[in-house]
């Protein structure tokens, strides 16, 4: 087999059977999985088919893989090039779609890795050229902007004269891995690795025998724990390319270990991806029960894999001192919270609530907004500070964290804090601010019956500034929060059961204690302290898609968790789901690329439990512009984002 279509076979199919080695299996690896760290293996049936599909890489809410199932109308030949599919809430791909990121639609596109910002791609491309025979694979990397992927370039140390392909970049974007026939090598292909220098990178470096041999090394794969993940063929394995792992923690050369059963089959292996937390993950197989051909499978390794994916656990100190005096402050309360990869909480449904702000002027119009509940809805607080003003916590490596502070009397901080990238942990130092409040006390109560409402929710509005807080009320329905003296403010008290009611309190009565709500026990619909009642329109602004795409972005999530919640409580609830566009591009695209993006809002709603029948989507283009930024118009980012959004709008109840 000539060596340009042995590097297209591993770029694109995961080399062919020819390759295939009839070894025995790795016996430690096999008894390893026995001893009950069961890893659980899916086939991702959704997006796989008769045709290939390999070498998925997480992005946004799914993940980014390679295809050969389209084909140049032109020629008649398939072209390798980039898919995306969302995830459902139990993480299997669904609903897959054109990436966009093809610019030449001459040239094949393979696997590709992203910056954990998701602002960089790296990516393999083969591009064909005149009059030659062949041509190599070459790792290219294009940066994030408002519209697409742009300032596509080759990186410094690729060649005509061999092939650099599967990159895959390090947490802190300073180390790039890759696969290459370049000279210099084991023979076959290797793995080798480059670090960042300044707007370069470095010259390439060759991970040495331990981890390359004679045959062929391919689609290697960093994890934030450290360990390499790369396909082989050249060790003792099951067959043909097997999956190996590789800790550099445990020396400079680090030791390769066969990943074993259900990785790996007498098949082609290959293709690993691993979440941060380092228990679930991607990887692909030409194994006999997949659709033929390269399936993506689905994994989760509850305990990691081999035990050596799950970040160590990192002890800090966390010191609370006053503003404007340093005095330490005892008896602050801090809770914490782990953020999931779409960057929200699994629990955030108990920690934030969603709002709807009147659109001024316009009746019947809400803004919607998610903001976090009095601390005292919480839950039990994972640390206080002592006299010295000083508590501690294990936090997790290779984590985001939220943390919650607050002190009565004190205005409460949110902070995020990350452990990515970090050996030890960095003290924590909060300075809270001392407030002129008075604290107010009450009970909300059913207004016939005066008995208290358990768990009832006050909405308390700062008619100021406009700031709404959050508070549950205990099960005796009592509350506690405190309130700056010289503000007007609107309470509104919720409960599934009752309809709400508002009350005003000026400046002087804040200081009045209790403060007793009582409200109607005939049940009314309503959804963030707003009756919902047939006409109501929610506007959801922050709402974001990935550039010319429909699939629905992380930044979408709670907001269209919250209006599913909003339908799941009221069964009987329909809905007309519209989305719009900014002016940019033609009517006709924009009102094509509306319906594609309100059919995906109804999609993530319906795969979640939502009867498609209450549901209707309608994409509206850019007809309905809600500032002056029309065509030949120049506006901000901003202004124009003002216009990207979705409206739900009540059609009955």
């Amino acid at each position: 087999m000539k060596k340009s279509l042995i590097l297209f076979l591993c770029l694109f199919v995961g080399i062919s059977s020819t390759f295939a080695q009839q070894s025995s299996k790795s016996k430690a690896a096999k008894k390893l999985y026995e001893k009950g760290n069961k890893i659980q293996l899916i086939n991702a049936g959704s997006i796989n088919s008769s045709d290939l599909e390999f070498s998925p890489t997480f992005y946004q809410n799914g993940i980014v893989y390679a295809t050969s199932r389209k084909a140049d109308q032109a020629g008649g030949k398939n072209y390798f090039e980039l898919f995306y599919a969302d995830r459902d809430e139990k993480g299997l791909p669904i609903k897959s779609e054109d990436f966009f990121l093809r610019i030449d639609g001459q040239a094949h596109e393979g696997p590709v890795t992203f910056s954990r910002d998701g602002q960089q791609i790296y990516f393999t491309r083969k591009k064909p050229k005149k009059g030659a025979k062949g041509s190599s694979l070459k790792i290219y990397e294009a940066s994030r902007t408002n519209n697409d992927w742009n300032s596509v370039k080759e990186l410094s140390f690729n060649s005509d004269a061999y092939s650099n392909f599967h990159p895959s970049i390090s947490t802190d974007g300073q180390r790039l891995y890759f696969a290459s026939d370049m000279p210099g090598g084991m023979g076959g292909t290797d793995i080798w690795m480059v670090e960042r220098k300044g707007i370069t990178w470095s010259k390439p470096i060759n991970l040495g025998p331990e981890v390359n041999t004679p045959k062929n090394e391919v689609y290697p794969f960093i994890h934030n724990s450290g360990n390499l993940f790369f396909s082989s063929n050249g060790f003792n394995g099951a067959g043909g390319l097997d999956i190996y792992m590789v800790n550099f923690d445990e020396g400079p050369s680090g030791t390769v270990v066969n990943l074993g059963e259900p990785f790996n089959t007498e098949a082609d292996d290959l293709g690993l991806i691993l979440n941060p937390e380092g228990i679930k993950g991607f990887f692909t197989s030409k194994r006999a029960s997949g659709k033929g051909n390269d399936d993506i499978y689905m994994f989760e390794a509850p305990e990691g894999i081999w035990g050596k994916t799950v970040p160590g656990m990192l002890p800090a100190g966390i010191s609370m001192t006053e503003k404007g005096t340093d005095n330490p402050i005892e008896g602050a309360e801090i809770r914490i919270f782990e953020k999931t990869a779409d960057g929200y909480f699994d629990n955030r449904a108990e920690l934030y609530e969603g709002v709807l702000s009147p659109v001024k002027d316009q009746k019947g119009i809400y803004i919607f907004k998610m903001i976090p509940k009095a601390a005292s809805a919480f839950g039990v607080a994972d640390g206080r500070s002592d006299e010295m003003g000083e508590t501690s916590y294990q936090f997790f490596g290779e984590r985001e964290y939220v943390l919650f502070i607050s002190k009565p009397g004190y205005a409460s901080q949110e902070i995020a804090y990350s452990t990515i990238g970090y050996k030890k942990t960095v003290p924590i130092k909060v300075r809270l601010e001392k407030v002129a409040c008075s604290t107010i006390t009450g009970t909300i109560r059913d207004q016939a019956t005066e008995a208290p409402i358990a768990d009832a929710m006050l909405y308390i509005r700062n008619e100021s500034d406009g700031s709404e807080a959050v508070i549950q009320a205990d099960g005796a329905g009592n509350y506690t929060h405190c309130l700056m003296t010289d503000t007007d403010y609107s309470f509104r008290g919720i409960h599934p059961d009752y309809s709400g009611v508002v009350q005003k309190l000026t400046p002087a009565e804040t200081a009045a204690a209790p403060t007793d709500l009582s409200l109607n026990s005939a049940k009314a619909i309503h959804y963030g302290g707003v009756p919902m009642e047939v006409g109501t329109v929610i506007r959801i602004q922050n709402i974001d898609y990935d550039f010319s795409k429909s699939g629905v972005r992380k930044g979408a999530v709670a907001e269209l968790d919250e209006i599913l919640n909003m339908l799941s409580q009221n069964p009987t609830m329909k809905i007309e789901l519209s989305a719009h566009t900014d002016s940019r591009g033609s009517n006709r695209y924009n009102e094509r690329l509306s319906n594609q993006r309100a059919a995906s809002a109804k999609q993530y709603l319906v795969v979640r439990g939502i009867a498609a029948n209450r549901i209707t989507a309608v994409g509206n283009g850019e007809n309905q512009l809600l500032n002056e930024c029309k065509d030949e118009v120049k506006c901000s980012e901003t202004q124009h984002a003002e216009n990207r959004r979705l409206e739900i709008k009540v059609v009955q109840q």
